[in-house]
């Protein structure tokens, strides 16, 4: 139904939001990013959930990312039709980290 793929844009829209902070935190993306991304995973209980990132590694102070989350769904209409969707949130940020 609509109001489940609704609600379920709102997890993903809250999870681009808390990788992005996780990222701006550590002022970088490694695999302790995709680390947390797969525990909210386990949280939420979603499978074949992406993340990406437009930048990777270490992050200069203010530097800027955008975190995109990706979420396959089926969306039933009246119980006779299924049609997968994508549910999709986009997060930005901006590190808090000075690396020496």
């Amino acid at each position: 139904s609509f109001l489940n793929i609704y609600a379920k844009h709102n997890i993903v829209n809250s999870m681009a939001h808390e990788i992005a902070r996780y990222v701006e935190i550590k002022g970088q993306i490694n695999g302790d990013t995709y680390a947390e991304f797969d525990r909210m995973n386990t949280i939420y209980g979603f499978t074949g959930a992406t993340v990406s990132f437009d930048k990777s590694g270490r992050l200069a102070l203010e530097e800027t990312f955008t975190v995109t989350v990706k979420v396959p769904q089926k969306l039933g209409i009246g119980g006779i039709q299924v049609i997968p969707v994508t549910v999709t949130a986009v997060s930005t940020g901006r590190s808090e980290v000075y690396w020496k």
